[in-house]
């Protein structure tokens, strides 16, 4: 007797099931096998990075830097554009020497000083002020620091104002004080002119920002 072979034919839904597990299968041990590679080479999962204190800090000095590069670059470029104009002898002229002479007069009047255009002249110095002595970079440098940080306007244009009148007063009494040396000791001139005085400058327009924003945090919120 012979036996007949007989064939199980299994229906396409079967098929389907067993076809989807065997992929998953071989998914699950293609998955273990590249984990068992990355250990084994010291690699670990890939994460999405978070934000720290420290990053969100150097991210912010970053902005800040870039906006008062930004307006202080504007504000020189402004600035420079005034040369040879009715501004620069405004600047000059009429806010600085003028006043200067003023001062003068009113500490020592036997000096007989007078305002003549941008110099100061006397009997016995004639001293010129020309573009960039009149302390307006300084002016724009503290206006640039204090725009960009992030205050309210009505804190920032206060700091403005008064860190400008402060940094003004300033460069006055540098303007003064580089007469009297011409009159008096000419040898101590150049030092006073060129280092000793512009530092001091700068130094009140630094020691005012120090003071007027020490809560402030970098780059203002729109």
């Amino acid at each position: 007797m012979t036996r007949g072979v007989t064939a199980h034919f299994s229906s396409p839904a079967t098929l389907s099931n067993c076809g989807q597990a065997i992929q998953r299968d071989m998914l699950a041990q293609h998955n273990r096998v590249i984990a068992g590679a990355a250990k084994r080479n010291g690699c670990t999962t890939m994460t999405t990075p978070t934000n720290t204190p420290a990053t969100d800090s150097i991210r912010n000095i970053a902005i800040y830097i870039g906006i008062f590069l930004g307006l202080f670059f504007a504000f020189q470029q402004l600035y420079q554009s005034s040369r040879d104009t009715r501004v620069e002898t405004l600047l000059i002229d009429e806010l600085t020497v003028a006043p200067s002479a003023l001062l003068i007069s009113w500490l020592t009047p036997e000096e007989g000083v007078t305002a003549q255009g941008h110099r100061l002249v006397s009997a016995h110095v004639r001293m010129s002020v020309l573009n960039g002595c009149e302390g307006t970079e300084v002016i724009l440098l503290l206006c640039a620091a204090l725009l960009a940080l992030r205050m309210n306007w009505r804190r920032t244009l206060m700091g403005i104002a008064l860190g400008g009148l402060l940094v003004y007063a300033a460069n006055q009494a540098r303007i003064v004080s580089l007469y009297y040396c011409l009159r008096f000791d000419r040898s101590l001139f150049e030092a006073l002119h060129g280092y000793v005085a512009p530092t001091m400058v700068i130094a009140v327009a630094v020691l005012f920002f120090i003071y007027w924003a020490p809560d402030a945090k970098p780059n203002r919120s729109i």
